[in-house]
């Protein structure tokens, strides 16, 4: 039975991961090897603290939203859309609870670890990271490039 559930989740990966090769598929995986620091295609909670102070630009110890979505930005300029990309950045930020000049403090950009740590273990695996990248770039809206993905 585990087999065959193994089967069920890595075929799902892969026809999910079929349908972003319309020039998304690229871009999650350039973003995945980017936190991915050592490889071994896990993004640890360490390799997410080392990088999330890199989106403090103006190093005030907090992230505004429009550091957060220009850093975005700048990480994926392969996007085949680069309007829904911006949107898609906005929701994820938005999801961190920004404050209420609209910026989140570095000790607290753990939570957008949280949001992609499906499972709790203190690591985002390709496939979580894959889930998360296409929930936040399903609600925006993006039902025109895609089929609706499985749930």
């Amino acid at each position: 039975m585990a087999a065959f559930i193994c089967v069920f989740v890595c075929s799902l990966f892969l026809a999910s991961q079929a349908q972003l090769d319309n020039g998304q598929g690229h871009v999650y995986e350039e973003m995945f090897g980017a936190l991915d620091t050592d490889g071994d295609r896990f993004i640890s909670k360490a390799e997410f603290d080392t990088f999330a102070p890199s989106l403090d630009a103006d190093g005030n110890g907090k992230v505004s939203g429009t550091e957060f979505v220009t850093a975005f930005m700048a990480a994926t300029p392969d996007a085949h859309d680069p309007v829904h990309n911006r949107q898609a950045a906005e929701l994820m930020f938005k999801d961190m609870s920004p404050d209420q000049d609209n910026s989140v403090a570095i000790s607290q950009l753990g939570t957008l670890f949280t949001l992609f740590d499906i499972d709790g273990d203190g690591e985002v695996s390709n496939i979580e990271f894959f889930s998360g990248w296409r929930k936040y770039h399903y609600m925006q809206g993006d039902h025109h490039h895609h089929s609706t993905p499985a749930q």
